[in-house]
């Protein structure tokens, strides 16, 4: 399994704590945590093709866990 998908998996495992948190506090650390794994993941991939990501690639794909 490759860095990026096993940070994936642990930004999936963050959504999971997420939907069972017990606060409003305690879900919005799990979604920041869930959206860094996001971003580590993006910037891992595009290290990895040599080039920078887009702002548009990291702000698209932390969206999607808001």
């Amino acid at each position: 399994m490759s860095k990026s998908a096993e940070f994936r998996e642990y930004a999936d495992e963050c959504m999971g704590w997420a939907k069972t948190a017990k606060s409003d506090r305690e879900r919005e650390t799990f979604l920041q945590m869930a959206k860094t794994w996001l971003e580590a993941a993006v910037r891992l991939e595009a290290a990895e093709r040599h080039t920078r990501p887009a702002p548009n690639d990291l702000e698209n794909r932390s969206d999607a866990i808001r």
